[in-house]
């Protein structure tokens, strides 16, 4: 698989990310909040998911958006060594 999960087709040319988007964008107008669309992207799939997001101008990414960064548990402060 080269592109993210959510990105696959699951039902009538829907992709799992297109499900979840339309979810959010529903109970926003249903309840009058600024629900959040929240995902776990990796440093590989997040250019395809925000494109894939571009067809919801509502959930564009806001300036507080972050993206994913390696770590490793060993560079932890509170990794103890023996």
């Amino acid at each position: 698989m080269t592109r993210a999960k959510s990105l696959l087709e699951v039902k009538d040319g829907l992709t799992f990310l297109d499900i979840i988007a339309r979810q959010v964008l529903r109970l926003r107008e249903r309840f009058g909040v600024r629900l959040p669309l929240v995902l776990m992207n990796s440093f590989y799939t997040r250019d395809d998911t925000l494109a894939a997001l571009e067809r919801y101008p509502a959930l564009r990414p806001t300036s507080r958006s972050t993206s994913c960064r390696a770590s490793s548990r060993s560079s932890s402060p509170t990794a103890s060594s023996p």
